[in-house]
């Protein structure tokens, strides 16, 4: 089951670096984030003692450990600037204290690594799908990356404690019929609108669309330099108004961790501080918030609907498939059906769209048109 996931999310990359939208990703794989072997399993009866870098995988330890388990998510802030955090005293003790260390990776959060104990279990995310540093970090919105780092979590669980394996090998089964149930949401909301296609300012969204069906029509220049942390160009950054204000996707994808005001130095998802307005005048590139409101305005001007999507888990959620759920509903709300896109026409264009990180002003859709 995990080399399936590892093999079907590394076609979802390949895939994408064909179109020009990610990097590509090295043929190379990268160390299994299977653990190490164990000399004999443990037969301790107390809770197994976890650590995740993000809340994120750590929502995702508890829900398989559920009452055998312990976890602590060392960060659990906006997770754009989890390249940038440094773990206090007490974040680096839980880490090397910990039985089992749940982190990302792909370069996101390597203090994670660097204050793993000798003795250890190790589960990376990255590392379960093969994806490497410079690659799209966000793999938590990936359905084969959750799927992968909750199979090996069973299985390094179970090997901690291998009278409580039916109990992690049943938790195991109702996560993926939650997911199950996640991936029949995910077709009905992007079955709204034939033909779905969307585009975005930041890299944040890229699997979760993916998954729900949609083609990423961002320009590839604007999206290289995403990818990368750089600033866009200013032909690629008009490439982009032109694309929105023809209304030649079905919907934008934008951060909310910053225009949301909950963390002024917070990230669009790649790399380049919102904080940072400016237009370099030797380049002409576009960088940070000013480039995300040219293109709000110009999703405006095109009636194409706008969704904040943020990369951090909101403190009212503990469930990793629950958020992913929430989501999806936000994004099928803000998305008009085919009729009545095609009865909006010109008419109703609305202001500017909702900071709220999973719902979003629908605008009215300029035209019925599918690109």
């Amino acid at each position: 089951m995990v080399r399936h996931y590892r093999k079907a999310l590394r076609r979802l990359i390949a895939a994408a670096t064909a179109a020009g939208t990610l990097v590509s990703l090295s043929a190379c794989q990268s160390p299994s984030s299977r653990p190490s072997p164990m000399a004999s399993p443990t037969t301790d009866s107390g809770p197994i003692l976890v650590a995740s870098s993000l809340k994120q995988w750590g929502a995702l330890a508890q829900t398989i450990g559920g009452s055998d388990v312990s976890v602590t998510s060392v960060f659990d802030g906006a997770s754009s600037q989890a390249r940038n955090f440094e773990p206090s005293t007490h974040d680096v003790d839980a880490l090397r204290k910990a039985t089992v260390v749940v982190s990302n990776g792909a370069g996101y959060d390597p203090w994670a690594a660097a204050n793993l104990s000798k003795g250890a279990q190790s589960v990376s995310a990255a590392e379960a799908v093969g994806a490497l540093d410079g690659d799209n970090p966000y793999l938590w919105f990936s359905k084969d990356a959750r799927g992968s780092v909750a199979s090996e979590l069973t299985e390094v669980f179970s090997k901690l404690r291998p009278a409580k394996k039916r109990q992690f090998t049943a938790r195991l089964g109702a996560w993926r019929a939650d997911e199950a149930a996640l991936a029949t949401r995910m077709k009905k909301a992007a079955a709204k609108r034939t033909g779905s296609t969307y585009a975005s300012d930041g890299t944040v969204g890229y699997y979760l669309m993916s998954d729900m069906g949609f083609k990423d029509l961002t320009p590839r220049g604007y999206a290289q330099a995403t990818l990368a942390g750089g600033s866009s160009g200013s032909a690629d950054l008009e490439d982009f108004q032109h694309l929105l204000q023809h209304h030649q996707v079905t919907l934008f994808v934008t951060s909310a961790d910053a225009a949301a005001g909950t963390d002024p130095a917070a990230t669009d998802g790649a790399g380049s501080e919102q904080g940072d307005t400016h237009t370099d005048a030797a380049d002409q590139s576009h960088s940070g918030d000013d480039a995300s409101k040219t293109l709000l305005t110009a999703a405006s001007q095109g009636g194409v609907p706008v969704f904040r999507l943020s990369a951090a888990m909101p403190p009212r959620f503990t469930d990793l498939t629950a958020w992913m759920s929430d989501i999806v509903s936000g994004i099928g709300t803000t998305l008009p059906t085919d009729k009545a896109a095609g009865d909006q026409g010109n008419d109703g264009r609305q202001g500017d769209p909702s900071p709220s990180p999973t719902e979003a002003t629908p605008h009215s859709t300029a035209t019925s048109r599918t690109p």
